[in-house]
């Protein structure tokens, strides 16, 4: 008697010939959208949110929902654990205003903060590379401390 043949899931990474992972990607994800609590002399004990952090496809970006998951998740955990913070640190390598939903992470955040954290600071560290655009400009209003870097030099 010959067994039945095997039913095979065509959507399944195993079927495509994919290795197999051992942490789910969206969990590697939220590692690296907000880390912390770090300590730094300029922002004390601070949280820090990338939204523009590396992702698995170039030049792609976490969406809105996944760095706004990962950083709710992260602040009422912290805030259920009775930790101190002292900063919400917007970051990264890749300045932050680039990020194409960069105005309703930042309400997000501050509603977070104000929710869970009332007296820490929200703070953004940008390059400044966005602000052409006057509703970027008018996100940094969303910040206590907005902390923009203008490098210029001269030709040589």
């Amino acid at each position: 008697m010959r067994d039945p043949p095997r039913r095979v899931d065509v959507h399944s990474d195993r079927a495509r010939g994919a290795p197999s992972i051992s942490k789910p990607m969206l969990a590697e994800q939220m590692e690296r959208v907000v880390r912390g609590p770090l300590d730094s002399e300029r922002h004390g004990r601070h949280l820090l949110v990338e939204p523009t952090c590396e992702t698995n496809r170039p030049g792609v970006f976490p969406t809105q929902a996944v760095v706004v998951t990962s950083a709710a998740r992260r602040i009422i955990e912290l805030s259920k654990d009775g930790q101190k913070l002292a900063d919400v640190v917007v970051s990264g390598a890749v300045d932050p205003m680039l990020h194409e939903d960069f105005r309703e992470i930042a309400e997000n955040l501050k509603e977070l903060c104000k929710k869970w954290y009332p007296k820490v600071g929200l703070t953004l560290e940008t390059k400044g590379l966005a602000l052409h655009n006057a509703d970027l400009r008018h996100c940094l209003t969303l910040f206590q401390k907005p902390i923009v870097r203008f490098e210029y030099g001269t030709q040589q």
